[in-house]
């Protein structure tokens, strides 16, 4: 049996990418600042289906980017100061990590809201 369960941050759509450079650092706190194109949630979904292995995956799907336009390590730094990193952040890198998706399912986000 194969069960593939997609976790999708914040589905959101190219007409709302001009209200992101606005978000508020502690009021969007909560969800790590993340989201996905709505079109590569559904390129995840159409690999998720295609996916031919059996056993059970639970899988994150998110943009490599965040909403915001501070860089990430400085979104934790105002939000949550005793986070624990347990990985590096560069950037503006996204805190949901789509390594397994990219891994197993090959899913690679095309569409980032800076672009």
């Amino acid at each position: 049996m194969k069960i593939v369960a997609l976790r999708f941050a914040w589905v959101t759509y190219q007409e709302y990418y001009e209200g992101f450079g606005g978000f508020d650092v502690l009021r969007h706190a909560a969800s790590l600042w993340n989201y996905i194109e709505a079109r590569d949630a559904a390129q995840a979904a159409r690999l998720a289906l295609q996916y031919e292995l059996t056993g059970f995956h639970a899988l994150v799907i998110s943009a490599d980017d965040t909403v915001m336009p501070q860089d990430s390590r400085e979104l934790l730094r105002i939000a949550h100061p005793d986070a624990d990193l347990r990985r590096e952040l560069v950037g503006r890198q996204s805190l949901f990590a789509s390594d397994s998706a990219k891994r197993l399912l090959g899913f690679k986000p095309r569409f980032s809201w800076r672009e």
